[in-house]
This record gives C-alpha cells, structure tokens and sequence, in this order.
C-alpha cells in the first residue's frame, strides 16, 4: 500500500479558482518509509501571482517560469500531478477541505479530455489535531480559540523545534528545488509526515 502526503502552494484562496503553483510530495508505504518524493511546479505567462499569496510562498513569476518555462512542461507536470492523484490514499493538513479541491479543479480546467480524479481514500490530519491543539492553547495561554492551528503550530505542539526540523529535513530529503521553510511545499509536506508519525506513535492512529 502506498500513501502520498501532499501540500499546495496557490495563487489564492479560492478551492474552485486558484492556480496550483508547487506540489509537495512524499510517498510511503505502511511502515511510514519513505519511497519517492518530489516537487512539481505550474507556470503559464498570463498569470499573476497575487502579492498576499507572494507573503505567503515565497514564489515568483521568475521562479516559477524557470521551472516550467513552456507547455510543453506544463502538460507533462500536469500528468504527473494527475497519476500522483488518481486512485491514491492522500494524507494532509486541511487536506480535505482545500488541497485536494484546489488540485481537482485545477486539474479539470487544464487536463482536459482525462477521466475525473477519483481518490481511493483521504486522512486530513487536522481532523486529529484540531481539538488537541485547542486545549494546548487553553493550557498555554488560558485562552478559548476555535482556530485549528497552522502547520507549524501543530508541529511545535508536538516539541520538535523548526531548526531541528530543518537539520532533519536536509539530512532526509536531500537536495531540493523549493524553500527549506514553511509554506515550500515539500517542506511542509514533510511536516505534514512528522505529525503523521506523531500520531501513530502517541494518539494511536491507524493508517
């Protein structure tokens, strides 16, 4: 059994508008090893990227245009993006709610002429790690907050700190194309696997 943990980064908030500009992936089997992992990147000329996307990624036209420079490219990162997907077990962090609709609809618009997306399963980690992280913040700060938590959040609520997570990243994924902090999409796809990990370890979850 494969599973693939993914995180996107877009030009906007929008699940059914937004453009899919980097695709952070790790897949593993059932013993959490890590089989392949990668990034995949989307550019055409006539986008934009918004200036509150740009404080949120980091990513630039000039960037992005350099890793996928023609449509040639763009066709062939989006049958990548497509097989990553179709019959796939995805994990996530608010998975369920924005990735995986930003990616299906993106991918209706542009891969025209293929079947639908279908997705074996799905585990939205936030699911998990909502409720915990509402009653870290009321211990830590004797606050009430309906917030889920950020990525980052969630990972330091486990007691891993971002520099050892960084020394971590390196050593294990090796040399990467995207930014080594959050919001680079493999980068926080690999955050994503540390609260997997966590979560098998100490809540019991079963995947």
């Amino acid at each position: 059994m494969l599973y693939t943990v993914i995180d996107v980064e877009t030009n906007g908030l929008s699940t059914q508008f937004s453009e899919v500009l980097e695709v952070g992936y790790i897949q593993i089997n059932k013993k959490r090893e890590v089989i392949r992992k990668g990034e995949i990147y989307f550019y055409r000329p006539e986008w934009t990227i918004r200036n509150a996307a740009f404080e949120v990624h980091g990513l630039t036209e000039e960037f992005l245009n350099e890793k996928c420079p023609d449509e040639e490219t763009f066709c062939s990162n989006l049958v990548k993006l497509y097989t990553l997907m179709y019959k796939g077990i995805i994990i996530g962090k608010n998975s369920d709610k924005f990735d995986i609709p930003v990616i299906t609809n993106f991918l209706r618009r542009y891969a025209k002429g293929v079947p639908s997306i279908v997705i074996m399963a799905t585990l939205d980690l936030q699911t998990l790690y909502a409720p915990k992280y509402r009653e870290y913040y009321k211990a830590m700060y004797g606050e009430v907050t309906r917030k889920s938590g950020k990525l980052e959040e969630l990972v330091c609520m486990t007691g891993l700190l971002q520099e050892d997570i960084k020394k971590q990243f390196s050593l294990e994924m090796g040399e990467v194309q995207g930014q080594v902090k959050a919001h680079g999409a493999l980068y926080d796809a690999y955050m994503t696997l540390l609260l997997l990990n966590y979560a098998v370890e100490h809540y019991g979850l079963d995947i």
